[in-house]
């Protein structure tokens, strides 16, 4: 299993790859979604350890996202050391970073707001864990 930041660096560096960098906001949405890939792909595990929160633009990885802060709306264009992944994880992570990078941050905001995990975590100014179990309900069925 990975760190998050770890994670969260291998997606800013893919979407740099792509001619997509990509805002915290988006950082945040695309890290839940590699996570529910990872989920779905692996009947149940977790690629990071870290636990997602439902904050009131959906879900975060709070660790990452204050690292990421200094940068507010604009996007993340600086490459970062992140850790090989091998191949297998990146055949389930690359077409999900693929994907999402295309959308805006808003979009993914809105997307991940019609979603149970956020759902039936988000409690306004709660910052409540979305469960491993709801990521799983939601991921593998």
């Amino acid at each position: 299993m990975y760190a998050a930041m770890d994670i969260a660096k291998y997606i800013i560096n893919k979407c740099i790859e792509l001619n997509r960098p990509i805002s915290n906001l988006q950082l945040q949405k695309i890290l839940y979604y590699v996570q529910g890939g990872y989920i779905k792909a692996t009947k149940g595990d977790k690629l990071f350890d870290e636990d997602l929160e439902a904050w009131a633009y959906g879900p975060v990885v709070p660790g990452v996202y204050y690292k990421f802060n200094k940068y507010s709306s604009s996007n993340i264009n600086s490459e970062y050391d992140s850790p090989y992944l091998n191949e297998k994880i990146r055949e389930i992570v690359d077409p999900i970073i693929e994907e999402k990078s295309l959308l805006s941050a808003w979009n993914l905001v809105e997307k991940t707001h019609k979603e149970t995990p956020w759902i039936r975590s988000y409690e306004e100014g709660k910052n409540n864990k979305i469960s491993l179990e709801k990521m799983q309900d939601f991921f593998c069925s």
